[in-house]
């Protein structure tokens, strides 16, 4: 059955979260949900603190949504791009404020269940232009808030894209893994990003895994 992309309604935080959950607890992991609650009264945090015998780590997930534009019916390229830096900028902050003296990896997960809104709208975003080949079609590496978040793409450690059957919902198609040349050689990074990949017998296709995260 193959759905119009118009139709394909966006995953809600409680689903994306139950998949990147249930993804992590399949890999050996205790993943722990930050109950916000229990912080002091404003303060932010990531969602999940996950960890074994060999790794833990600081979670985040996020779930950008794909809006049709009501006046061009068209998808815009700026609006996803800045869905998706926004969202970067706002992990940040989640991370800084519950982890202030980095004492965690950090591992920022993007999840989307629309064809048109995949890992190389996430390339894209790190490049700070859509490219299509040699060709850039749009810019906005002069914009004021790109230049004011691009130091902090690299406070991240490792950055998770999952795409997501459409028509069920849950199941993972494809995964794609960037990590931050900041700590790229870390043995500590390395060693997380290899604890994260998928099973063979998860059949998931991994079209970028451990691809460095700079300009393109």
């Amino acid at each position: 059955m193959i759905m119009e992309s118009s139709q394909i309604q966006p995953l809600s935080e409680p689903e994306a979260l139950k998949i990147v959950n249930d993804f992590y607890s399949k890999h050996g992991f205790e993943v722990h949900r930050i109950d916000t609650d229990k912080l002091p009264q404003g303060q932010k945090a990531p969602d999940f603190l996950a960890k074994n015998v060999e790794n833990r780590f600081l979670c985040e997930v996020k779930a950008p949504r794909l809006v049709l534009d009501d006046v061009t019916k068209l998808y815009k390229w700026d609006t996803t791009f800045n869905k998706i830096r926004a969202r970067i900028h706002t992990a940040t902050k989640q991370f800084r404020e519950y982890d202030p003296k980095v004492t965690y990896p950090r591992v920022l997960v993007f999840t989307s269940n629309h064809p048109l809104l995949n890992w190389t709208s996430f390339v894209h975003n790190i490049v700070g232009a859509i490219k299509i080949g040699d060709n850039v079609i749009r810019d906005y590496n002069g914009k004021f808030f790109v230049k004011e978040t691009t130091k902090e793409l690299e406070y991240i450690d490792i950055y998770v894209w999952m795409q997501i059957n459409y028509m069920n919902r849950r199941s993972i198609i494809e995964m794609s893994f960037y990590v931050s040349m900041k700590n790229a050689k870390d043995p500590i990074i390395q060693k997380l990003l290899m604890s994260l990949k998928p099973y063979p017998e998860e059949n998931i296709k991994r079209p970028n895994f451990g691809a460095l995260l700079k300009k393109l």
